[in-house]
């Protein structure tokens, strides 16, 4: 079970951020703009590489803006994650719309999973699901912490562009790396492997 609090994960996703908004925002928007021109080709790539720098920042490590392409190195399985989330959401919606949406929870952590654990398709799937087992309802309940936020976002749609999506982005790095903790996993390091090789 997940001790920590919304708030405290809200208060380390701002701490992890600080020096480091606009590479953030840079992040996101990047992201946003490579999706909305080629939707069907680089959201898997770009989800994965945006979802890996904000846990990389987490980390404590210096993320450059280029991780955010980081997918493209693995662009077959990044896309092909991407095709298999959309299609398993599709038929559980014919189950009706909240089995859809708990799945969605469950399949969250795939592309930080793909890259922790140096795994493939499936297998980031299925790890998500088991890992996110127990808190599923933890992220629903950080995701709706930002209620607030995002009515305010609607009222003024610049501090959505500018400040919110980073934000949540950061807290959701947040939870998944303390969800890593509770469940006593360590996630797979290549670049300390690809280390110890060299020496």
């Amino acid at each position: 079970m997940m001790d920590v609090s919304c708030k405290e994960l809200r208060r380390r996703a701002r701490e992890s951020m600080k020096g480091r908004y606009g590479k953030s925002l840079g992040v996101v928007f990047v992201g946003g703009l490579v999706s909305l021109f080629g939707s069907i080709f680089t959201t898997g790539a770009m989800r994965y590489g945006s979802d890996n720098y904000f846990v990389a920042q987490q980390r404590g490590e210096k993320p450059s803006l280029s991780t955010a392409f980081q997918g493209f190195s693995k662009y077959g399985k990044t896309w092909t994650l991407w095709f298999l989330q959309g299609l398993f959401l599709f038929l559980w919606s014919f189950l009706l719309v909240i089995p859809a949406i708990v799945k969605s929870y469950s399949y969250r952590a795939s592309y930080c999973v793909m890259k922790d654990y140096d795994l493939g398709v499936k297998g980031s799937v299925t790890e998500s699901r088991k890992l996110m087992w127990s808190f599923k309802a933890k992220l629903f309940r950080l995701r709706l912490s930002f209620a607030g936020w995002l009515m305010l976002s609607c009222l003024l749609p610049l501090i959505g562009a500018l400040f919110l999506e980073p934000y949540i982005r950061a807290a959701e790095a947040e939870f998944y790396c303390e969800m890593l903790e509770c469940n006593n996993v360590r996630y797979y390091d290549d670049t300390k492997e690809n280390t110890e090789k060299a020496a």
